[in-house]
């Protein structure tokens, strides 16, 4: 608004309330996270997924050490895995790690994640394990594809396993490669990356 030469002062007061509220409601002090939402009854859900990890991504925690718990938090080995992020943890009930958002793994969500992480100086080291992770799944697939999972450590894809989740993934998803095109020219000079072809 103000780059349009707008009056900003309004969006910029609703979005400062909207940064309290947030905390307020979502933050849960006894599990240490954020919850996921909130339920008919503002009651906070505490499933455990990676949507939380978006929250580095947007810049609405002000507090360093909700934020450390939030990156120790994804970085536990029931949502860590050797090729990205899970969409859940493998600790919840419904757990699938074939299913779209009930264990699966995106690029693009990890690519989210990973920008997030690199907002803040103190997360670089988690940054460039992030990236690092993806870049060789990246590889061993041999595409984008819309995701992938990962089983007892292992690199699972579509085409491992009949029916996956409830329809077929697409093998190669525009959000998929853009994430790993983005992680490969992160540290190219913006002019170089305008010049690359594929």
């Amino acid at each position: 608004a103000a780059h349009l030469g707008k009056d900003w002062k309004e969006y910029h007061l609703n979005a400062e309330a909207l940064r309290q509220n947030f905390d307020a409601m979502f933050w849960m002090p006894e599990k240490n996270q954020f919850a996921l939402a909130l339920d008919g009854n503002k009651k906070p859900i505490a499933t455990v997924t990676s949507n939380q990890g978006h929250l580095l991504f947007t810049g609405i925690i002000t507090d360093s050490a909700k934020r450390r718990a939030l990156v120790d938090r994804l970085r536990q080995p029931d949502m860590w895995t050797p090729h990205g992020i899970r969409t859940l943890s493998d600790k919840e009930p419904c757990f699938n790690p074939y299913l779209y958002h009930l264990g699966s793994i995106w690029f693009h969500d990890n690519w989210l994640i990973w920008w997030g992480l690199n907002r803040y100086p103190e997360f670089k080291k988690e940054a460039d394990e992030l990236k690092r992770v993806l870049i060789r799944t990246a590889q061993m697939l041999g595409e984008a594809p819309e995701l992938h999972a990962c089983e007892n450590g292992k690199l699972k894809t579509t085409a491992d396993v009949s029916g996956w989740g409830t329809k077929p993934a697409n093998h190669v998803q525009a959000w998929s490669a853009a994430a790993i095109v983005r992680l490969l020219t992160e540290n190219f000079p913006t002019k170089q990356r305008e010049e690359i072809t594929i």
